[in-house]
């Protein structure tokens, strides 16, 4: 296992004008990019050799320990109703939050027939319009009444749903080393079902740190906070992508993963 090793990231070219655009087609080809979009070499550091321990709160992103007796990853209904029922003590106790809304989920495959692939392109999931306005769509209206005007996050709940990760893992950026100014919207384009969202892309800077976890099992996840009120919260965004990793030896199994998003709400 290494301490760090370099690769490339899918940024937002310096010197674009144009807005940034990802398609997904619906079909196995994958994720398409404009013009906009340009890899750059990065240096990805190990975060399991490091001592200080990352949190949601003060760097955007947590690796976390959880055991589930069964899965049942094919079965949409199980996802919806147990899955989530966990997901929502495990962000409830990582950010301190008082009550949690899972809202949607996404599998990914790293397989040749996999119509959603890991995402290799440096992204946060919602912008500052796009959090709200998604959380108005899907918290109904008594209960966004109820917290009206306090503070509340986006989260993510990431992990693999078969073997471990030896391909395509995820980068993080500590988001203590965020120039929000680096911060670029793009649209965020699905074929089927017919779709335009929008989403934050990334200038990159050299400044920027950025970590991996090595080896993730799973009985391991990652919380990644993508959007917090609170604007002078340490941590607010948090840029991440798929990414090559240059050791990962011929033969792996792919990639198998799910996300699941949340808001989180503080009394």
């Amino acid at each position: 296992m290494q301490k760090s090793l370099n690769t490339q990231l899918n940024f937002i070219r310096s010197n674009s004008h144009m807005k940034p655009r990802v398609t997904y087609s619906g079909t196995n080809e994958g994720q398409q990019y404009n013009e906009a979009y340009k890899f750059f070499d990065v240096a990805i550091e190990n975060a399991r050799f490091k001592e200080k321990k990352f949190t949601l709160n003060e760097h955007g992103f947590e690796l976390i320990e959880h055991h589930l007796t069964d899965t049942n990853f094919e079965n949409n209904a199980w996802i919806s109703e147990a899955f989530y029922s966990e997901i929502k003590n495990i962000v409830a106790k990582a950010s301190g939050a008082s009550e949690v809304f899972v809202f949607d989920h996404t599998i990914r495959r790293g397989t040749d027939n996999s119509k959603r692939r890991p995402a290799q392109h440096v992204h946060v999931d919602y912008t500052h319009t796009t959090a709200a306005s998604r959380a108005a769509v899907i918290i109904d209206e008594n209960r966004l009444e109820r917290f009206k005007g306090k503070r509340f996050i986006q989260v993510n709940f990431w992990c693999s749903i078969k073997g471990p990760v030896e391909q395509l893992p995820l980068a993080f950026l500590d988001s203590q080393s965020l120039d929000e100014n680096d911060l670029v919207k793009a649209d965020i384009e699905f074929k089927n079902p017919d779709h335009l969202g929008e989403i934050y892309a990334l200038k990159y800077n050299p400044n920027q740190k950025w970590f991996y976890y090595a080896d993730m099992q799973p009985q391991e996840a990652l919380l990644i906070k993508g959007y917090d009120t609170n604007q002078h919260a340490i941590s607010k965004f948090t840029p991440h992508s798929a990414f090559i990793d240059p050791t990962s030896k011929r033969g792996t199994a792919p990639r198998q993963s799910i996300e699941v998003r949340t808001f989180a709400f503080f009394d």
